[in-house]
C-alpha cells in the first residue's frame, strides 16, 4: 500500500477534523432517512437506512485506531454487517465462500491451474444461481451478494496477481479488496481496480481524503433526490406517448434516471474515502460531455478503466502482429470492448437478479455508442494535427457548448432506445413526434439555446478564475458545499413532517419521499437496464403455475380447482373445487346466512400469506366466533385482473352463489389497468365477451396482432367510458337479483394521500349506484417495512391483513344501514390486530 511511513503520517487526523467529517456523514444519513432514499430490499441498497447509521461510529473508530489495525477492523465490520444482514447461516456461507474463492486464487499451483480452480468454483455457484442445481435456501440467499462482490473484482484480481511479488501485500489487504465496508449494503458496486485500491490507501492526508468523500456523499444524496423527482414526475410509459412533447419527455426520462446510479456510486466511493482510500471519481459531469469519447471517459469511469485493462489493451497488443495502422487497431479493440460490455451487463444482471437476458436494444445501444466512439477517436487523431487555440475565444467556447448540448440531446435519444427493450416499442414512440403543437417545438429550442448560452458563460467564468464545479475544491468551499445542500434538504423535509407545506409543494415533497413504483414501472416492470437491475425481485414460485386458460370469454385465465402448493410467493396455496383461493362453500346458501362475495386482485386474494390468514378470512372467523356461522365472505379475487374481467367473473361465476352483497376491491391506477389489460386481450385476439367492447375495438380500428402500445393509445380517450360501462353493467346485474353493490378502496402498502387517490374513481362508482367504503388508515399507521410479506414484495403480510380486517370491520359498522348489513353486525366486537 505504498510507502508505509508515508501512509502512517497521512493516516493521522485531529479530533476536530474527525468530528467535522462525522457530523457531515451523520447529516447525510439523516437526510437519506428523512427523504426515504434507501428503502429496504432494493438490489441497489440492502438493509435500509439503519445500517448506514453505523458508518458514523465506524468512521470515528477507524480515524483513531492504529494504522495496522484499520484494515482488520474494516474487514471485521464488513463480516459483522453481512452476518447481521443475511443471518448467521447465510452470512457465514457468504464469508466462507468468499474466502474459499480467495484461497483458490493462491493455491500452490501454476497460475493457469489456479484460474481453472476459480472458474470451477464460480461455475458451480452460477449453476445454483440459475436454479440448475439445488444449493439450499441459505446459499441462494447469499449468492446475490457473493456475486456482487466477486463478479468483476475477481477478474481484476486474477489479472493483477500474476506479477505479484511474495509478501508484497498482506492477507488483510487481499481480503479487504473484496470485503470492503459498504459491500454487503451496496451490491450494485463500482468495479474498483485492485492496483488503485492498493496504491490509494492513505496516499494523501486523511482529513483531506475524508472531507472530499463527505462532499461526494452529499452529491450522491442530491443526485438521489433529483432522481426521485424525475422518477415520479417526469416518467411517461411508452403507451402514453401521443405527441412530440411526450416523445421529448420519454427521451429525457430515459437518460435522467441514470442519476440513481451516479448517486449510489457517489455514496459508495465517498464512504470509501472516509476510510482512507484516495479514490478517483466514479463519474465526472457526464451530462457535460462534448463528444462520444469524452462521454465514455466521464460516465462510470471505473467501468471504463476495467474494460480498458481487461479488454482494450490486451486486444490492442494482440493486434500488433497484424501490421495494421494505429487507427485500425484502436477501432477493433474498441469494438471488442463494447461487445464485451453488452454481454457483461447481462452477466451482472444474472448475479444480482438471477436472469441472463440480452434485449435487442442492448445490441443497438452498445453497438451505436461503440461505433460512434470509434469514429470520434478517428476524428480526434485528425484534430491533433491542428494547433490548439490559446486564451479565451468566444467562437470556440460557443462551439464547445453547442457540441455539449447536442451531445446531451443525442444521448437522451439513445438512452430512450435502450430503455425500450424492443426496437418496435421505441419506434412506436418516436412515430408519435408527427403530432405536435407550436409549444412542443418552441420550448425545447428555447431550452437548447439557453443551454448553449449558459455553457459559454460558464467557460468564460472559468477562464476568469471562477470554476463552478472544480474537481478538488478548497477546504472551506468543500465544507460549505457539503453541509449547505444537506441542511437545506433536511430543513425542508423536517418542516414538512412537522408543519407541512400546502398545495402542490407539499404534494411534490411527499411524492419525492415515496418509494412507490411509478406508473411506468408498474406497467413495464423494468423501465431500463439500470431500473430493472436496481428494482425488487419476487420470492417463491410465481402464480402462473396456478392458472388454467379460459379461452371462451374475457376472463382469460382462472385458478385451477382443487390445487395445493407449498411455496407461492413464500406461502401455502389452496384452491377449492370452484377455483377460489378460499375454503369450500356450497353454491346453495344456508338459510339465515348473510353472504358477501368479494372480487379484486392480489391484495384481496391475500398473496404471500397462508390460507385463512388474509383479511376476509380473518374477518369472517371473527364475526362467527362463538356462534353458528351467520356470515360468509367468499373470495373470488384473482391476481393480474382488471375491472372488466371482474364484471365477467360476477356474471359468469359469482351470481351462481346467490350472494346478498357484492364487494369489489380496487387500488390506485384501476382505470389504467383496464386499458392495458383490454389492449393486451385485443392484441392476442382474445374473446371480449361484451358487444360494447367488440364494437369499441372495431370503431377504433384495432385488432389482433396490432402493436399493444398503439392499441393503448387508441383506448386512452375512452378510459372513463370503460369504467362507466363496467360499473354500470355490474350494478345492473346486482339490482336485477337484489344484491347490494359496494366499491371498496383498498390502498397499497405504500400509498400516500389515500383519500385523494380514492376520489379519482369514487365519483364514477357512486354515479353507477355503488355504495363506497374507503379504507384510509388500513394499516394502522405502521411502517411499510413492518407489514410487507418479504424484503422483495410489498404485498401485506399477516400483520397487514389483520389491520385491514380491523379497519374494514370499523367501516362496515359505521355504514351498516347504508350497506344493508344485518343488525347483528353492530354487536360484533372490535377486531384486535
Amino acid at each position: 500500500m505504498g510507502d508505509l511511513e508515508e501512509a502512517e503520517k497521512n493516516s493521522r487526523m485531529r479530533a476536530g477534523q474527525a468530528l467535522l467529517v462525522a457530523f457531515e456523514l451523520a447529516l447525510a444519513v439523516w437526510v437519506l432517512d428523512l427523504v426515504n432514499l434507501a428503502p429496504t430490499g432494493e438490489v441497489g441498497v440492502l438493509g435500509g437506512i439503519s445500517w448506514l447509521y453505523a458508518a458514523v461510529p465506524l468512521f470515528l473508530v477507524n480515524a483513531f485506531a492504529p494504522l495496522r489495525l484499520r484494515m482488520p477492523l474494516m474487514v471485521s465490520a464488513t463480516f459483522a454487517i453481512a452476518l447481521a444482514l443475511l443471518g448467521p447461516t447465510a452470512g457465514g456461507i457468504l464469508i466462507a465462500a468468499g474466502l474459499l474463492i480467495l484461497a483458490a486464487c493462491h493455491l500452490p499451483l501454476p497460475y493457469i491451474w489456479r484460474v481453472a480452480a476459480v472458474v470451477v468454483i464460480a461455475g458451480a455457484f452460477a449453476l445454483v444461481r440459475a436454479g440448475t442445481i439445488e444449493g439450499g435456501r441459505f446459499l441462494v440467499a447469499a449468492l446475490p451478494i457473493l456475486g456482487a462482490i466477486f463478479m468483476f473484482r475477481l477478474a481484476i484480481y486474477l489479472y493483477d496477481i500474476r506479477q505479484d511479488k511474495p509478501g508484497a501485500t498482506s492477507v488483510w489487504q487481499r481480503i479487504g479488496y473484496f470485503f470492503l465496508l459498504p459491500a454487503p449494503l451496496f451490491p450494485f458496486f463500482p468495479t474498483l481496480d485492485y492496483r488503485t485500491y492498493l496504491r490509494c490507501y492513505y496516499s494523501r492526508p486523511a482529513f483531506e481524503t475524508a472531507q472530499l468523500g463527505a462532499l461526494w456523499i452529499a452529491r450522491g444524496v442530491v443526485h438521489l433526490v433529483l432522481y426521485r423527482a424525475v422518477y415520479h414526475y417526469y416518467n411517461l410509459p411508452s403507451s402514453h406517448v401521443v405527441d412530440l412533447g411526450g416523445v421529448l419527455q420519454y427521451c429525457l426520462y430515459g437518460y435522467l434516471i441514470y442519476l440513481r446510479v451516479s448517486g449510489l456510486f457517489h455514496l459508495i466511493s465517498g464512504s470509501l474515502r472516509l476510510f482512507g482510500f484516495e479514490l478517483p471519481e466514479t463519474h465526472r459531469l457526464y451530462f457535460f460531455a462534448s463528444g462520444f469519447s469524452d462521454y465514455w471517459r466521464r460516465i462510470n469511469i471505473y467501468w471504463k478503466d476495467f474494460m480498458a485493462k481487461l479488454f482494450f489493451f490486451p486486444s490492442y497488443s494482440a493486434l500488433r502482429r497484424t501490421g495494421w495502422n494505429n487507427a485500425a487497431k484502436v477501432a477493433v479493440a474498441t469494438i471488442i470492448v463494447f461487445a464485451a460490455t453488452t454481454v457483461l451487463h447481462s452477466y451482472q444482471f444474472f448475479w444480482l437478479r438471477g436472469d441472463f437476458t440480452i434485449h435487442e436494444t442492448d445490441y443497438w445501444f452498445w453497438g451505436i455508442l461503440g461505433a460512434l466512439v470509434v469514429i470520434d477517436n478517428f476524428l480526434a487523431e485528425r484534430r491533433k494535427r491542428k494547433l490548439p487555440a490559446h486564451g479565451w475565444n468566444l467562437r470556440a467556447a460557443a462551439a464547445l457548448s453547442l457540441r455539449t448540448a447536442a451531445m446531451f440531446v443525442f444521448l437522451c435519444l439513445l438512452w430512450s432506445l435502450w430503455s425500450s427493450h424492443t426496437l418496435a416499442n421505441w419506434w412506436g414512440v418516436m412515430k408519435q413526434s408527427r403530432s405536435f403543437e407550436t409549444a412542443d417545438i418552441a420550448l425545447p429550442i428555447g431550452l437548447f439555446v439557453a443551454a448553449v448560452g449558459l455553457g459559454t458563460l460558464g467557460q468564460y467564468l472559468k477562464h476568469r478564475g471562477f470554476d463552478l464545479l472544480p474537481e478538488r475544491p478548497g477546504l472551506p468551499r468543500s465544507i460549505v458545499s457539503t453541509i449547505a445542500p444537506l441542511v437545506l434538504l433536511g430543513c425542508v423535509w423536517q418542516y414538512h413532517s412537522l408543519i407541512g407545506f400546502r398545495g402542490k409543494a407539499g404534494e411534490v415533497i411527499e411524492m419525492v419521499a415515496s418509494d412507490e413504483p411509478n406508473l411506468r414501472d408498474q406497467l413495464q416492470k423494468e423501465g431500463s437496464y439500470y431500473q430493472g437491475l436496481l428494482s425488487r425481485g419476487e420470492d417463491g414460485e410465481g402464480e402462473g403455475t396456478l392458472k388454467e386458460e379460459v379461452p371462451e370469454d374475457i376472463r382469460e385465465l382462472r385458478y385451477t380447482p382443487n390445487l395445493q402448493r407449498d411455496n407461492i410467493f413464500g406461502a401455502k396455496w389452496n384452491s377449492n373445487r370452484w377455483g377460489m383461493a378460499d375454503k369450500f362453500y356450497s353454491k346453495r346458501k344456508t338459510e339465515g346466512v348473510y353472504r358477501i362475495a368479494i372480487a379484486g386482485a392480489s391484495y384481496t386474494l391475500g398473496r404471500g400469506v397462508d390460507p385463512g390468514k388474509n383479511f376476509e378470512s380473518l374477518l369472517e372467523a371473527h364475526c362467527n366466533a362463538g356462534t353458528d356461522p351467520w356470515i360468509e365472505i367468499l373470495n373470488f379475487a384473482q391476481a393480474d385482473t382488471c375491472t372488466l374481467q371482474r364484471l365477467a367473473k360476477l356474471e359468469l361465476e359469482i351470481l351462481d352463489f346467490r350472494p346478498d352483497a357484492f364487494y369489489i376491491f380496487c387500488h390506485p391506477g384501476e382505470e389504467t389497468r383496464n386499458v392495458h389489460k383490454l389492449a393486451e386481450l385485443i392484441h392476442k385476439g382474445h374473446e371480449l365477451t361484451y358487444p360494447y367492447l367488440e364494437d369499441l375495438a372495431a370503431r377504433l380500428g384495432v385488432g389482433e396482432g396490432d402493436p399493444k402500445d398503439d392499441i393503448i393509445r387508441a383506448l386512452q380517450p375512452h378510459t372513463r367510458d370503460l369504467m362507466e360501462f363496467a360499473y354500470g353493467e355490474m350494478k345492473q346485474l346486482c339490482d336485477e337479483r337484489g344484491i347490494r353493490a359496494v366499491w371498496v378502496y383498498y390502498p397499497l402498502v405504500r400509498t400516500k394521500r389515500v383519500l385523494e387517490a380514492a376520489e379519482i374513481n369514487a365519483p364514477t362508482v357512486r354515479a353507477a349506484g355503488f355504495e363506497t367504503l374507503i379504507l384510509d388508515g388500513a394499516y394502522g399507521g405502521l411502517d411499510p417495512d413492518a407489514i410487507k410479506i418479504s424484503e422483495n414484495d410489498f404485498h401485506p403480510n399477516e400483520i397487514g391483513h389483520r389491520h385491514v380486517a380491523k379497519r374494514l370491520l370499523e367501516r362496515m359498522q359505521e355504514k351498516r344501514a347504508d350497506l344493508g348489513l344485518p343488525e347483528r353486525f353492530d354487536r360484533v366486537k372490535p377486531f384486535k390486530p
